[in-house]
């Protein structure tokens, strides 16, 4: 996903058309569910281009158990703000690897923010209802180069 964002999508369809910064502090990248662990994992592959990540329920288990344990393969933490929620009432093991991953994640030192909701899979409302603050939190201390 990272990938196909940095080669194909963002040169032909964004960069070229839009004004926008280049540096990865200035980068975020979001998603749920499947999009949430494409969002983590673009960061984690590329983090010389994401640098903030916004994410609820990331599929974890789908990954076929690499992650979150990959993370601890890397000795230090890379440059990522990591902002991740995930429902008690999650689908299987989704709510148990979201969990790990917070754990995994201040083991480590990342600058993350972890919310446990309440709610289901589908896009949970305390997802929904956290954004207005998730955003400053994970932009705040940026500056846009002149």
């Amino acid at each position: 996903y990272g990938k196909f964002l940095l080669e194909e999508f963002l040169p032909t369809e964004i960069l070229n058309k839009y004004d926008i910064v280049s540096d990865a502090d200035g980068w975020a990248i979001g998603g749920h569910s499947s999009g949430g662990i494409a969002s983590i994992l673009a960061g984690w592959y590329w983090p010389n281009r994401f640098h903030k990540m916004l994410t609820a329920s990331p599929s974890f288990p789908n990954k076929g158990g690499k992650f979150p344990a990959e993370f601890l393969t890397v000795p230090t933490a890379k440059p990522l703000r990591i902002y991740h929620l995930a429902g008690t009432k999650d689908l299987g093991g989704f709510k148990a690897a979201n969990d790990q991953a917070a754990v995994d994640f201040k083991q480590l030192g990342y600058h993350y923010r972890y919310r446990p909701g309440k709610g289901m899979h589908f896009p949970p409302d305390e997802a929904a209802q956290d954004f207005p603050d998730a955003l400053p939190w994970l932009w705040r201390g940026y500056h846009a180069p002149l």
